[in-house]
């Protein structure tokens, strides 16, 4: 090799033509057809095309004749058919040398511009020959049929690939989705596990490089991809699908319904079984939002000597919901009902949410009664726990019943009783935010509507407190007779906490200080109430551990003693505390994304702002009508103090990725800076 001469590396699969500049020891000096002048091992120079270019003309001129060379050699390998080469050397187990296959193809005259040709094929399709050292050796007629298959198949996987690209990019630029081409099932399917951060890493590198194509740089993109082709709607909650929430009830579940439902059609036949006790002559009342549609739970009163007896009645789901039938099954995997504000996603199906177990007015139900006696300064006397058939006599509202204490004695009775029992929780350590709700819901035809309800009536007072009357007693009767349950608790805070009521700043400074509700099948005091011991089994309809509560109360009322063992309630725990969790998150998630899409409409306008905390250089800010809280800088000028009312204008909401901005649009109209 010297210099001048014109040579052929490999490069990657292809040959690469260059021209020598110098030669050294164990070094060539090169320069390609690009211009591009480097080092290059001399033991890596695969050929010599013959061609000896003259070093004395410009680089330029010497690049011009490299690329001359590069055509005649294209030219001639356009000839080279290797299948034809291949079929007349198949059999052969020995190995060829480029310069017999070379001359076997083109002849004796064959040139080093033909070997270059002959190389550049080679180098390229590896489906007839295999490289052993220098030399080339035919494969078996087995082998190339399983690689031309393999190539097929690869082919078809690339074209599958640039008609997916092509349909991808047509439906980003808002064309119509037209007929998904092969492959799109898996692609989406890839698409939705990136979404949904469940990518598996053998497929990291395929995504990566299709997202690529697409020019898709973040999940959003992605999403609004799956959107257009139709896989999600527009405002998918992806929790749903992120922790696998079971939406829809399996056959064998709604076929066990049917046959429930069919059974309880008319429940008065459950007054003759022999322990249940015929609640139907008491005046019984349910109150609820006017919306709620799954009653389960209702109040009655009865003046007796020295007192009150309050019967609290919850609807007895144990009666149609057996232990480890498919509905019970289905129920279990749930764990509670969700309430979205586009969509309720429900724990139980219909026929028995909604029919045969909601405390429905003027029909006869199943329940699980606690008939509490109290004297005239709510102090318990006695209570008892029964199964029982009642009737609910009306249904009611909480702001129908906020307007009827001053004319309905029983509602007054109850609400004066409510009162007292709550005093005597305060007394006792219970602390007493009753915090707002935002109530956001989405109707039928997409208009969303948000309310600000409170929680501080005395209608709300009345329900709260006989709920927690029956579930703390209920939770003593487990205790009397070391029964294993379900226990709710909560440690106290780490410094008293004396509030009572809500303030929004002092709520945002205490809240911090109060430790999370627990669950355990071990009873310990719920500082939150201030109560030594405290069991859910007020809605049986909606949660889960409720249900089970209500099955091991009846277990033990009918003479059979416990259904669950210790282990079986603590296995309940695990499994309806993991429920809990995905709810919890699925709903804020919903909540919040709805929110800010009411919001995104007000983009530009002012609302009214509490300062609930100051920071080095933001406030933390609350939207007073909707409880959201929103982070502001402050202005250079002055400084806001906690407490003050401010105005917020709100500049950008992307709801979709829980993001508001928000500018300070000065105090609210009276107050000084």
């Amino acid at each position: 090799m010297r210099a001048g001469m014109v040579i052929g590396f490999r490069d990657k699969k292809d040959l690469a033509l260059a021209y020598v500049v110098e030669v050294g020891a164990d070094k060539v000096r090169l320069v390609t057809e690009k211009g591009k002048e480097f080092s290059f091992p001399a033991d890596k120079v695969l050929t010599e095309t013959g061609r000896v270019l003259t070093l004395g003309r410009s680089r330029d001129d010497l690049v011009t004749e490299l690329c001359a060379t590069r055509k005649v050699i294209d030219d001639l390998r356009a000839q080279v058919v290797l299948s034809d080469l291949w079929e007349l050397l198949v059999g052969s187990e020995d190995g060829f040398l480029l310069e017999r296959l070379t001359g076997d193809y083109f002849g004796p005259e064959s040139t080093g511009e033909h070997r270059c040709a002959m190389l550049a094929e080679l180098l390229n399709d590896s489906v007839f020959f295999k490289q052993k050292g220098d030399a080339y050796i035919p494969r078996t007629e087995e082998q190339v049929r399983e690689i031309l298959r393999q190539k097929d198949v690869e082919d078809r996987r690339m074209r599958d690939r640039d008609l997916l690209i092509a349909w991808g990019r047509e439906l980003l630029r808002g064309g119509p989705p037209g007929e998904p081409p092969p492959g799109n099932e898996r692609f989406l399917g890839m698409l939705k596990s990136f979404v949904l951060g469940n990518e598996t890493t053998a497929d990291g590198p395929e995504l990566a490089a299709l997202l690529k194509d697409l020019g898709l740089s973040d999940v959003i993109g992605a999403f609004d991809l799956l959107v257009r082709a139709g896989v999600w709607s527009e405002d998918e909650n992806l929790l749903i699908h992120r922790y696998q929430v079971p939406v829809h009830f399996g056959k064998e579940a709604l076929l066990r319904q049917d046959l429930v439902v069919e059974q309880y059609a008319d429940q008065r036949p459950l007054l003759d079984q022999p322990d249940r006790v015929d609640l139907t002559s008491l005046h019984t009342f349910t109150i609820d939002d006017p919306d709620t549609d799954d009653i389960d739970d209702a109040v009655s009163i009865e003046e007796i000597p020295g007192g009150f007896r309050v019967g609290i009645h919850i609807a007895d789901v144990a009666e149609f919901v057996l232990e480890s039938d498919a509905v019970d099954q289905d129920a279990f995997r749930r764990g509670l009902t969700l309430y979205l504000p586009d969509r309720k996603i429900q724990m139980l199906p219909d026929g028995i949410s909604l029919k045969i177990a909601s405390l429905v007015a003027g029909e006869v139900h199943a329940a699980l009664s606690v008939l509490v006696d109290l004297d005239e300064g709510a102090r318990v006397v006695s209570y008892k726990l029964c199964r029982s058939a009642i009737r609910v006599s009306e249904r009611l509202s909480y702001e129908s019943v906020d307007g009827l204490f001053s004319t309905r004695a029983d509602l007054k009775q109850l609400l004066s009783l409510s009162e007292l029992l709550r005093k005597q929780r305060i007394a006792t350590g219970a602390f007493v935010f009753n915090v707002p709700d935002v109530k956001v819901r989405v109707e039928p035809d997409g208009h969303v509507w948000v309310r600000k309800v409170p929680n501080d009536t005395n209608s709300h007072t009345l329900v709260s407190e006989m709920m927690i009357l029956a579930n703390r007693l209920v939770a003593q009767w487990f205790l009397d007779n070391k029964i294993p349950a379900i226990y709710r608790l909560q440690m106290p805070p780490d410094e008293p906490v004396s509030l009572v009521g809500y303030e929004p700043v002092a709520f945002f400074r205490v809240r911090r200080q109060i430790k999370r509700t627990e669950v355990s099948s071990i009873a310990k005091p719920h500082s939150g109430l201030g109560i030594p011991a405290y069991v859910q089994m007020s809605s049986p309809i909606r949660r889960y551990a409720d249900l089970a509560i209500h099955r091991q109360i009846r277990s033990v009322l009918t003479g059979a003693g416990p259904c669950y063992t210790q282990d079986d309630i603590s296995s309940i725990i695990n499994a309806t505390e993991r429920a809990q969790e995905a709810a919890s998150l699925v709903q804020k998630e919903a909540h919040r994304y709805w929110l800010l899409k009411y919001l995104k409409k007000m983009v530009g306008l002012t609302v009214p702002g509490l300062v609930l905390d100051r920071r080095e250089d933001s406030y933390v800010v609350q939207l007073i009508d909707f409880l959201l809280e929103v982070t502001l800088y402050q202005r250079p000028d002055f400084r806001y103090e906690v407490g003050d009312s401010i105005l917020v204008k709100l500049v950008e909401i992307e709801p979709r990725r829980g993001y508001i901005k928000c500018h300070d649009a000065g105090r609210v109209e009276g107050q000084s800076v």
